[in-house]
């Protein structure tokens, strides 16, 4: 059940962000809920595993945005990542942080490279939903970990 509420809620989270860029804190809440309802369950990573991921996945693209701002003097990343990557920690544990950001990085990748196959124009100031792709690789991530 805790996997279906998981999955349902990085759907909706996904497309929001994928339409508006926009991940809502209330849904990154809820994330958080579930990965709490699981860790009572049993489910998945040990608690110290859990608070590493969620302390760490936040930490570190909020690091990364204010590097970028601080080097760009442009946002590069909107404030819900940090907070979803934080809500994936809590739920996968930090190890698994770094497949979400190269999985994610790896989506983004081949979504620019397709664009280009079809001759379109791709620009550096182009933006990519990180919320959406995040979401696209945790749940298989998700399903490994069981």
């Amino acid at each position: 059940m805790m996997g279906a509420l998981f999955g349902w809620v990085l759907v909706v989270l996904a497309a929001l962000d994928l339409r508006h860029f926009w991940l809502p804190d209330r849904l990154v809440f809820i994330l958080f809920l579930i990965a709490g309802a699981s860790l009572w369950s049993g489910i998945g990573p040990t608690p110290v595993d859990r608070l590493l991921g969620a302390l760490g996945g936040f930490a570190t693209l909020a690091l990364i945005a204010a590097a970028y701002r601080a080097i760009r003097n442009r946002d590069g990343l909107g404030g819900g990542d940090p907070k979803l990557l934080g809500a994936l920690g809590a739920m996968l544990g930090w190890q698994a942080l770094p497949l979400v950001l190269l999985g994610a990085s790896a989506v983004g990748l081949l979504h620019i490279a397709i664009r280009l196959a079809r001759g379109e124009n791709v620009t550096v100031t182009d933006r990519l939903p990180l919320g959406s792709l995040m979401a696209l690789v945790a749940f298989p991530i998700w399903i490994v970990q069981q």
